[in-house]
């Protein structure tokens, strides 16, 4: 009966080893940002952060990221892992090691664009533009469109300097982050348009919309790369002028018609180049 059992708990064993489980019945996983960045997933999302499987299509892996921010509250977002084909991905990356360390920084930079997002429009367009905060969190109006768009630059030139972002003690922790961490960050590039109907006061726009230029770009004593503009629609509706524009890279201000992201990666090559 002994030695029965004593088999019987040896193929168990085998099994979990021929299935790729570990302990706690979970298939290890390639994809996995958790398991494979164990030490910074748990410094940048929080002790409590969850990266469950949820599903895979055709080469694609989705899994279910849950922590909770700076303030407290609950984030859930689906995040999707393509698993690695280096056929598919050698032109881009020579090693697996850099194709993976993309797909992390793509998930903590998505999460700390999301920070900007929630943060900007509560702490500085509900207060400056009023009545447009949802209980969701996002800024909405039926009569001023609003746009917030951000761009992370993983790569400068040729050099990978994002990669030094995924460090425990050093890099990016999204649980702690609030709005301003995020625009000031150099490797950051944010464009912020509001829109206002015909209708509206231009010069009182003008003067709220100044408030929130104002605010954002000394929110830190970090240099910034943005361009903040705020636009009139036409009675045609597909035409808009220009009420006031804030173009500003790496915290100098650039004429409107610069493109302020191709100077940003001019200046920021120049630096990690020498």
């Amino acid at each position: 009966m002994r030695q029965r059992k004593y088999l019987a708990v040896c193929t168990a064993a085998m099994l979990l080893l021929l299935t790729g489980c570990g302990g706690n019945g979970t298939k290890k996983r390639e994809t996995d940002l958790s398991q494979r960045y164990p030490d910074y997933f748990k410094y940048c999302f929080g002790e409590d952060a969850k990266f469950s499987f949820d599903s895979s299509y055709k080469g694609l892996d989705s899994y279910e990221l849950t922590y909770h921010d700076h303030t407290g509250v609950l984030r859930e977002r689906t995040v999707t892992v393509p698993q690695y084909d280096p056929e598919r991905e050698s032109a881009n990356y020579s090693t697996k090691e850099e194709y993976y360390n993309s797909r992390m920084i793509s998930c903590v930079a998505d999460e700390m664009e999301r920070v900007a997002w929630f943060g900007f429009a509560h702490d500085v367009l509900e207060p400056n533009l009023k009545g447009h905060l949802q209980d969701n969190g996002f800024w909405r109006c039926d009569t001023e469109r609003y746009m917030l768009v951000a761009n992370f630059q993983e790569i400068v030139g040729e050099k990978r300097v994002a990669d030094e972002r995924l460090k425990v003690g050093s890099g990016w922790q999204v649980c702690t982050a609030d709005w301003k961490t995020v625009v000031s960050d150099e490797l950051e590039y944010v464009v912020i348009s509001v829109t206002i109907s015909p209708d509206a006061d231009a010069a009182d726009y003008k003067e709220r919309f100044t408030k929130v230029v104002n605010e954002y770009l000394t929110c830190t004593d970090q240099p910034k790369t943005v361009n903040m503009s705020l636009r009139q629609t036409t009675d045609s509706e597909h035409e808009s002028r220009v009420i006031l524009e804030k173009n500003v890279v790496l915290g100098t201000a650039r004429s409107t018609d610069a493109n302020a992201r191709a100077y940003m990666l001019d200046e920021l090559e120049e630096k990690y180049s020498s």
